[in-house]
């Protein structure tokens, strides 16, 4: 209501993973759950150890999936997700771009932007 878009927005409810290869979609946003506030005692956090959901998928394998139905896909991850396992993650050929989010000029989190929305993250409207 806030933004105009309600009309093109649909809510599925269900398991997620279950309806995810009937879905036709142009964007997913992930933020799967780390592991509590203890991920930060991880050191270098690992979407393949340390997202593990209830089905015994992990988070690459989450990402892959996503991945299969739309190139457009934002993953949100804890700040201590290294840039070395990052690089990991991305297929060749699909393009990708890593945003930092801080608060208070302290890192809170990573979204990694996949297919167009890496080549949109960044656009901003000149101002003055």
């Amino acid at each position: 209501l806030v933004y105009g878009v309600a009309d093109k927005i649909d809510f599925v409810c269900g398991d997620f993973l279950e309806l995810l290869p009937h879905l036709q979609v142009d964007a997913i946003f992930l933020s799967p759950p780390w592991g509590g506030p203890s991920y930060l005692d991880q050191g270098n956090f690992s979407v393949d150890e340390h997202i593990q959901l209830t089905n015994g998928v992990n988070g690459r394998e989450l990402l892959e999936r996503c991945l299969a139905v739309t190139k457009n896909v934002a993953y949100f991850l804890p700040r201590n997700t290294s840039s070395a396992h990052v690089r990991t993650l991305v297929p060749a050929g699909v393009p990708c771009k890593l945003e930092r989010s801080f608060l208070n000029q302290k890192e809170k989190a990573i979204t990694l932007y996949f297919g167009d929305l890496a080549k949109k993250s960044n656009q901003r409207t000149p101002t003055g």
